[in-house]
């Protein structure tokens, strides 16, 4: 349910699967809740509950700063049984109207009646999340595992890491609660919850038919809850780890699948984004964390011994590296191809080398082989400490290779498989320090032989002198980076013009709040990953070519002879790719240009365009509601996660409405309303705003027929239309159809607003299209007028119904004589050609008051009213006192 607490209207309404909304329409909210109230049976201190189901009550806590309320009882449903729900209530402040919006969410407990023996209304719960507390959810589960028939049974472990370092007090406890009840609602209720410790919550899975699909529901519950808590910057510092154990029902034992969830969370607690992982998922990197004394599931670490001779087939791999070494040109293709030799020959996940950094206290990976079936782990080992890795530790102090070697078991029908990690240290001299390790990971050929290694190793260290020199630790942390320094980027900047590239794009990025940290060997770590990880996407997404370091972290990137639309979407997929892992820690700049440019002038352009940028908040809604294609942004229209705005155009002379503009906004999974730059921008380099331009057309035309059915008149409406929506093929037979629906509103009554965003199209194209356009009937705006040289030569050349002033020449005619200047003669030319023009962004009445002496008809602005929902404006303007002006005025005005 949702509603408007401060009009008391409810406003969407679905009960079991049924759309009442149109059925309660004139029904308030409060009448709900006291309906709602009713069907609720509940005992105990559960009782307090009910007094929540008032509307004073409800403004009352949001005043106070209360947002969420989570319970579970029993509830009569349609059919008249009782039943135990879980009931979670949201409030809200709409960001445009300001009111205090409900989202009630219902769940009904147990939907396939397996928690009937554990769920009691005098069960014990936690007293500030209010859910299961530790002892409680340890009998439920228990309960439900002695149950060994077929199945599968999981424990999940939910981390909110950072939470623990919240100072204790009212906030902290508001987070435990806001948590749990976020929680409540997207686990839903196949599930029981409780609380572990006080940053750690437990669900409980009686029955999991695969893991993936439970993966997957994890992963999109952690999202919703990620979307649901964005408004408050209280939790953006927060990570959720999610460690997981999943069994067959005969061999689940609650108390062992705990505690091995809690190791997951354990071995991921430094994960950079949120991470869904699961038991027996541990990577080769993890297994070398154990100390070698470890007693945990047959573990056992020795030493190994390489100097035996080699065999014959040993000798023909050595060869083969040898070669592969010889022949390579570069120091990239002769390593990573003697480690893929390596891995073939051994059967083995990975294979990879190790080095020493930081004054050896930290390593970072150089080169990595990965089977088909493994995914890279250099992101996730790259910066780590190396006191974290009693393996390597024992391997330099002994200056031999290490062998780690378990038996790994998925249950007890499951025959035991061994699993096999080794360490071998890199050692250029016998008296000389060792400078890293080469890793194989899991060999199943001949996995406790090191003869080979030790033939290769030292070859393999000579192809750094071969390719480079020698080089120090910090040096080499340079060149692992891949990335050219500050001093190429200076000798490459005066070549990179338009003398010898058709077009460039830049994109400048930096990291501000790294090199505040970088003395501190505790951020080295998460500092070195992170460097890795944009170092990376950077190349990934724009090549390496001309990709350089010019600062500890600071990076530019040239992107040439490519088109626009290309660079715009290289740049929306590295915003989606940083937002996600690092929210708010990057900086983006970018410039791009073709016909005369140099390099020099497009970075100082991205750069300023960087630093006027505070966090990459931009586009951060569309990453989370996953708008990567076409077909899922009309999926999201289904859903409901857009929606359309409404804002009035004034005749300022009459102060009667003369028409409205439609905007589209964005609605989150709490309902909060989306402003239209985190997302427009988006779907216009994305390719995808065209479904999005004809949602809003659709519904426009939709809400002004309905607002003409009930007798309030025909609005003119105007919807934008970018201008790569205008330039597809089929956008005119698109907009003559969704037009066709509604044949009740005239011609005149819709205006296609193109908006400011430049595509391309040369103004003969554009003037070709417009033309077709109007021999259909449609009537075209030119939107921001003045803001782009772009739009002077469209003005020029192309015929527009309307021409709407930009907003940055309307803020400065009042005091601005070169602003007065050119809104008069755009006036005078609309009034000369018969065009409407329309002043946009009026905010005060000494605005209005010059527009009218210039002779300017229409206008719109804060001054008058902020884009609204459908229903507020047609309380406020359609049944208000506002006169809606009659549609032929606009030809007296145009005359």
């Amino acid at each position: 349910m949702r509603a408007d607490l401060e009009m008391d209207k409810l406003e969407f309404l679905w009960i079991e699967g049924s759309d009442l909304s149109g059925q309660v329409q004139d029904t308030r909210c409060s009448e709900i809740l006291r309906l709602e109230k009713k069907k609720i049976f509940c005992k105990g201190d559960q009782e307090s509950f009910l007094a929540n189901f008032d509307r004073d009550h409800l403004l009352q806590m949001y005043r106070q700063g209360q947002r969420w309320l989570c319970a579970e009882y029993r509830r009569a449903d349609r059919s008249g049984h009782i039943r135990w729900v879980r009931h979670i209530l949201y409030l809200t402040e709409e960001p445009v109207s300001r009111h205090i919006y409900l989202f009630v969410y219902m769940i009904w407990l147990d939907p396939a009646g397996r928690f009937r023996r554990v769920i009691r209304g005098d069960a014990r719960r936690d007293p500030v999340s209010r859910v299961y507390d530790r002892k409680t959810i340890q009998w439920m589960a228990e309960t439900l595992f002695s149950d060994r028939t077929n199945g599968n049974r999981a424990v999940a472990v939910l981390q909110a890491s950072g939470l623990e370092k919240q100072p204790d007090g009212d906030g902290a406890g508001q987070m435990r609660y806001e948590l749990a009840a976020g929680l409540s609602l997207v686990l839903g209720g196949g599930c029981l919850l409780g609380q572990y410790s006080p940053h750690q919550f437990v669900a409980v899975f009686p029955d999991v038919t695969e893991k993936e699909g439970l993966r997957r529901q994890l992963e999109e519950a952690v999202t919703a809850l990620r979307r649901m808590l964005s408004p408050d910057p209280a939790y953006s510092s927060l990570r959720f780890i999610t460690g997981v154990q999943v069994m067959p029902a005969a061999a689940a034992h609650y108390h062992s699948m705990l505690t091995q969830a809690l190791q997951v969370c354990a071995f991921w607690w430094n994960a950079a984004a949120d991470t869904v992982a699961f038991m027996q998922e541990r990577e080769g990197w993890e297994w070398m964390q154990l100390q070698p004394d470890e007693d945990e599931g047959g573990i056992s670490v020795h030493a190994l011994k390489a100097g035996r001779p080699l065999s014959e087939q040993e000798k023909d791999v050595a060869l083969d590296c040898v070669s592969t070494m010889l022949s390579a040109r570069t120091l990239n293709a002769s390593l990573l191809g003697v480690l893929q030799t390596i891995g073939l020959y051994y059967q083995a996940d990975r294979v990879y080398t190790l080095m020493l950094v930081e004054n050896r206290h930290a390593v970072i990976m150089t080169f990595e082989w990965t089977s088909g079936s493994k995914r890279s782990i250099q992101q996730v080992v790259s910066g780590i400490q190396l006191e974290r890795f009693p393996l390597l530790n024992r391997c330099m102090q002994e200056r031999a290779p290490v062998s780690l070697s378990r038996d790994l078991s998925g249950g007890e029908d499951t025959a035991r498989q061994p699993w096999h990690f080794t360490v071998f240290p890199l050692i250029r001299e016998s008296q000389q320090p060792v400078e890293g390790f080469l890793c194989i990971e899991n060999a199943r050929k001949s996995p406790a032989d090191a003869a080979l290694f030790g033939a290769l190793i030292p070859f393999m260290l000579q192809q750094r002198e071969r390719f480079g020199g020698g080089e120090r630790p910090s040096a080499v942390t340079e060149r692992l980076m891949g990335l050219p320094d500050l001093r190429a980027y200076l000798e490459a900047l005066y070549t990179l013009t338009s003398q010898y590239y058709s077009s460039m794009g830049v994109v400048c990025l930096d990291i501000p709040g790294l090199s505040s940290h970088s003395g501190r060997r505790s951020s080295f770590e998460s500092g070195s990953r992170m460097l890795w990880y944009v170092a990376h996407t950077l190349e990934e997404l724009f090549g390496p070519a001309l990709l350089f370091r010019t600062r500890e972290a600071e990076f530019v990137v040239f992107y040439p002879n490519t088109t626009r639309e290309v660079f715009l979407a290289c740049c929306g997929r590295l915003r989606s790719i940083l937002q996600r892992r690092y929210p708010k820690q990057v900086r983006i700049g970018r410039a791009w240009a073709d016909g005369e440019f140099a390099g020099r002038c497009l970075v100082k352009k991205a750069q300023a365009a960087m630093h006027s940028e505070t966090d990459l908040t931009e586009g951060a809604w569309v990453q989370a509601a996953g708008l990567k294609d076409g077909s899922a942004v009309s999926e999201a229209m289904h859903d409901g996660r857009f929606t359309v705005y409404y804002q009035p155009k004034i005749n300022i002379r009459t102060g009667a409405l003369s028409g409205v503009e439609a905007l589209a906004r964005g609605v989150g999974e709490d309902g909060a309303v989306i402003p239209p730059s985190q997302f427009i921008g988006y779907l216009e380099e994305a390719g995808t705003i065209r479904e999005l331009d004809l949602f809003v057309l659709e519904q426009s035309l939709a809400q002004v027929e309905q607002w003409r059915s009930a007798g309030l008149g025909i609005v003119p409406v105007a919807v934008n239309l970018s201008r790569t929506t205008l330039a597809h093929s089929s956008t005119l037979a698109s907009v003559l159809a969704i037009q066709s629906r509604y044949p009740e509103i005239p011609a005149r009554a819709l205006e296609l607003e193109i908006t400011e965003r430049d595509s391309g199209l040369e103004a003969s194209v554009f003037r070709s299209i417009a033309e077709r356009f109007h021999a259909c009937g449609l009537r075209l705006s030119l939107d921001d007028f003045g803001s782009q040289y772009a739009n002077l030569a469209l003005f020029t050349n192309v015929k527009f119904d309307t021409v709407k002033i930009d907003r940055s020449l309307i803020a400065d005619v009042v005091s601005n004589p070169i602003a007065q200047t050119l809104v008069r003669d755009i006036v005078q030319i609309c009034r000369t050609h018969h065009q409407n023009c329309v002043a946009e962004g009026v905010e005060n009445p000494s605005q209005l008051d010059a527009l009218l002496k210039m002779g300017c008809p229409y206008a719109q602005g804060y001054y008058f009213d902020r884009p609204m929902p459908a229903q507020v404006f047609a309380e406020k303007y359609l049944r208000g006192e506002i006169p809606l002006e009659r549609q032929d005025a606009h030809k007296e005005d145009r005359i």
